[in-house]
């Protein structure tokens, strides 16, 4: 009976083998070297041996061979007019700047987002140029009670009283402003200086490249903390619009300096004055030619009844008084990048 048994478990297996594909079988050939049936071209079930990339055989399908190795990445040229790609990187403007990755060197290091804060102004004004010249606030009347004027000082020297009737005048005076202006400063007391708020670093291809593809190169993948995307820069004019990103490098364009203008002021202030000052002093009057062995009288004591001088001179005793700021200024203008900056622009 051990023997029908054994005889017909075989038949059966038989039958089983004829009727299933061969497909459910593949033969993976996980302790031959060399493939089964002999001539990798000779097997007319797909059981040919593996593609260079391992891929899978025996099923009818094939795998292309990677087109860079490894630590390469197939990327676009750089489009006509632009320049790389080059390996970039950017942080805050305190990070130390990182070393090229390798297969990259010559860093390039530019700036973005430049901030400046507003100045701090203030204005002072101070008198100027004051003088009591010209003060004609000295005069002697006709009458005693200082109403008809017939004499006027118009000279801080001695001189001739020349207009006035009568044994008798009265002499008067009041006190005078001064004349002149005031003078204008502006300070600029808070000057924070320009500041870069990032940094960033691009790295020029250092290697010879294969070509993978059409228009494409097997360029080495920079590693960390650059980032893993290549760039494409060109190099514009200062004042000039930045270009339009071409289709392989879509992102950006992102506008790289090395400069900048701090076009930052202090805008004007006004003041008002001189306002407080006097132009007091004394006036000597008498029979003298030269005025000597005068008498005196203060400017600004009223009105006082004298005999008619002859000759008559003033000293003024100037109060020059002080100015005041009617506004304060405004801080104009900004701090600016300059010069020829580079456009970036990534995939």
């Amino acid at each position: 009976m051990a023997g029908v048994k054994r005889l017909a478990t075989g038949f059966w297996l038989a039958l089983a083998a004829l009727q299933l594909p061969s497909c459910q079988f593949p033969n993976y050939n996980l302790l031959l070297d060399e493939p089964v049936g002999g001539d990798s071209g000779a097997s007319s079930g797909g059981a040919g041996s593996g593609s260079p990339t391992g891929g899978a055989s025996g099923m009818g399908g094939t795998s292309e061979p990677p087109l860079c190795d490894e630590g390469l990445s197939c990327q676009p040229d750089a489009p006509a007019g632009w320049l790389g790609p080059v390996a970039y990187w950017q942080g805050p403007i305190a990070d130390e700047l990182p070393d090229c990755p390798e297969g990259y060197a010559e860093p390039t290091d530019l700036n973005a987002d430049l901030a400046a804060p507003p100045l701090g102004c203030t204005c002072s004004c101070t008198a100027k140029d004051l003088t009591c010249e010209g003060v004609k606030n000295v005069s002697i009347y006709n009458d005693l009670g200082c109403k008809n004027v017939c004499f006027t000082s118009t000279d801080l020297q001695c001189s001739e009283v020349t207009t006035c009737n009568g044994a008798s005048v009265s002499l008067g005076s009041s006190l005078a402003a001064p004349t002149g202006s005031c003078a204008v400063s502006v300070k600029v007391v808070d000057r924070e200086p320009p500041t870069w708020e990032r940094a960033t670093r691009f790295c020029a291809l250092q290697v010879d490249v294969d070509e993978c593809d059409a228009e494409q190169s097997c360029f080495p993948t920079p590693a960390a903390p650059f980032a893993s995307q290549l760039c494409v820069y060109r190099v514009v004019l200062a004042g000039q619009a930045p270009p339009e990103c071409p289709e392989e490098y879509p992102n950006g364009p992102e506008q790289l300096y090395s400069t900048f203008e701090d076009g930052r002021a202090c805008g004007e202030c006004e003041c008002e004055g001189p306002m407080g000052g006097s132009c007091g002093g004394t006036v000597s009057y008498g029979s003298n030619i030269d005025c000597t062995r005068s008498d005196e009288y203060t400017i600004g004591s009223g009105c006082r009844i004298i005999d008619k001088p002859s000759h008559l001179s003033v000293q003024y005793a100037m109060k020059p008084g002080s100015c005041g700021v009617a506004t304060e200024p405004e801080p104009t203008g900004e701090a600016v990048p300059s010069g020829n900056y580079h456009a970036v622009c990534c995939q």
